[in-house]
């Protein structure tokens, strides 16, 4: 869809970093497009394009500075989310003048209140953390912002030109029917929001594969949750010990992954929050930080010059072919692949197709 759509080069994002938090997937994002060494800026979208607001609650977010700290883990003590703690924790930073330069002396006395309502935006969350990333990692990429138009990304009705990609999702899911038995007759709602020929992909993917959904994957992590402990439970990304305990207590009411989400999700842990870190159980990703030092090429526009440049500049380690994946540390996005394909293929009713026989598109 992409290539079609006009891109020259399409790159997977490890699955370590695709499934984690906003941080986590900046973090991933950045580090590989740093270590291609020919990327000069880093568009993004996001429901505002005040760079000041960016430049500022990124540059406290990566120092970190100790008032910061503190109050958010004194925010996190009183119960409060972590989305929420950290908007009181960076407002608080403010207070007390980080990043107070004199032209952004009207952002300096933003309120905890005014933050959050900046961080309600899911877009701009995801650009607040690649803003903060390219600063951790000291890069000389620049952000640039694309203001969001039309539906919000919570939105999930279709309405207005532009549509949310979760409203679109939920009509496809909300028409499962219909893309095997009338493809033709699905997707009427979504067809003037997306490209032509992204239509035409979509109907013939889902009219021959059908749809994957997590709860597809509940009886997988139901048989893994009933050999793990609290103590084997927190080795794995984003599981505290509060919630391993709270996997444990419950797992007898354990049915599917949503549903236990919800059961386990607390004033503090969005269920959102839960659901990436049973995510991580399922697929065996560990707490340690991953190496970023090797990229996948999905597909590219045959004769685009990005690829001599990557090979020429880059400090990353480029695989063109699935055959390479057994050259570097990809066995958990090789297991993640077979996982999903695994489960397609029993949807579906056909054969599995494994991820190191698949080959990279050219366009």
């Amino acid at each position: 869809m992409a290539l079609e759509a006009g891109a020259d080069l399409i790159l997977e994002l490890p699955v370590a970093a695709a499934s984690g938090s906003a941080g986590d997937f900046s973090l991933g994002a950045v580090s590989i497009l740093e270590g291609l060494g020919c990327v000069d800026e880093l568009w993004f979208g996001a429901e505002s394009d005040d760079r000041r607001i960016f430049d500022l609650l990124s540059g406290i977010l990566s120092a970190e500075p100790e008032v910061f700290r503190r109050s958010l883990r004194e925010k996190l003590a009183a119960g409060y989310n972590f989305p929420s703690a950290r908007a009181y924790a960076l407002a608080e930073a403010l207070r007390q003048g980080h990043g107070a330069e004199p032209d952004i002396q009207d952002l300096s006395k933003w309120t905890g209140e005014e933050i959050n309502e900046f961080l309600r935006g899911s877009n701009n969350i995801l650009g607040l953390e690649y803003c903060t990333a390219l600063k951790k990692l000291g890069s000389n990429i620049n952000p640039m912002i694309l203001k969001r138009r039309g539906s919000g990304y919570l939105d999930t009705e279709i309405e207005g030109r532009f549509a949310s990609a979760m409203a679109i999702r939920t009509e496809i899911v909300k028409e499962s029917g219909l893309w095997k038995s009338f493809p033709a007759e699905a997707g009427k709602k979504i067809s003037s929001r997306i490209p032509e020929a992204s239509m035409a992909i979509l109907q013939d993917h889902l009219s021959k594969h059908g749809i994957v959904e997590l709860d597809d994957f509940s009886d997988m992590l139901g048989y893994q949750l009933m050999y793990e402990t609290a103590e084997s439970l927190v080795s794995f990304r984003d599981v505290g010990q509060d919630l391993a305990n709270r996997i444990i207590s419950l797992r007898d009411k354990y049915t599917t992954i949503s549903g236990f989400a919800g059961l386990l999700r607390t004033r503090n842990k969005t269920q959102t929050a839960v659901q990436r870190a049973l995510i991580h159980i399922l697929l065996r990703i560990d707490d340690k930080v991953p190496d970023f030092d090797y990229v996948r090429a999905l597909g590219f526009v045959s004769g685009t010059r990005v690829m001599h440049e990557i090979k020429k500049k880059g400090t990353i380690k480029l695989i063109t072919r699935a055959s390479g994946l057994n050259t570097v540390n990809a066995g958990t996005d090789i297991a993640a692949s077979d996982l999903y394909e695994m489960v397609r293929a029993r949807k579906a009713g056909d054969l599995m197709r494994k991820e190191l026989t698949r080959q990279m598109v050219i366009k």
